[in-house]
């Protein structure tokens, strides 16, 4: 053995070790002293009953559109900007959905109305509506598109 190698670990290893366990111990002491006991038990039906206090009564949220009729105001939002494909007629139920209603959704053709089918086939049906991110070609962006447009029924 060499001089210069002192043993399994160097000087400067040492060093290494001893400032890397000293910032852990200072890092958990820290976290320790910082914790907030009150946050381990939170009492979200506080602030659940707090919200439904502030929570308008429906009867005031409904306002007439253009001609006149009654609208609820805490119907889903519907993006009424122009797409390439016409716009469903009416919510489509994801486990019963043909691919001819399927198209109908914005940013739907026939390749990924199939797909959507075949997955649904796959699976024995979707279960949540994020199922769709599972689809080939079905991305965050057109999920967002056509989410407001659908709904589950129980599995067939």
């Amino acid at each position: 053995m060499d001089e210069d190698e002192g043993g399994i670990v160097s000087a400067a290893e040492w060093t290494a070790l001893l400032v890397v366990g000293g910032l852990f111990a200072f890092g958990l002491v820290v976290e320790l002293v910082r914790e907030d006991p009150s946050a381990r038990s939170f009492d979200y039906a506080a602030l659940d009953a707090m919200f439904a206090e502030r929570a308008p009564n429906p009867s005031e949220t409904e306002t007439k559109n253009n001609n006149g009729s009654s609208v609820d105001s805490h119907s889903h939002n519907v993006d009424f900007t122009e797409h390439d494909s016409p716009q469903p007629t009416a919510f489509l139920d994801m486990n019963d959905a043909e691919i001819e209603e399927l198209v109908e959704l914005p940013g739907v053709g026939p390749v990924l109305a199939e797909r959507i089918v075949a997955r649904r086939e796959a699976i024995g049906g979707f279960t949540k509506p994020e199922d769709l991110l599972d689809v080939p070609g079905v991305g965050r962006k057109t999920f967002d598109k056509i989410r407001p447009y659908l709904y589950i029924s129980t599995i067939k």
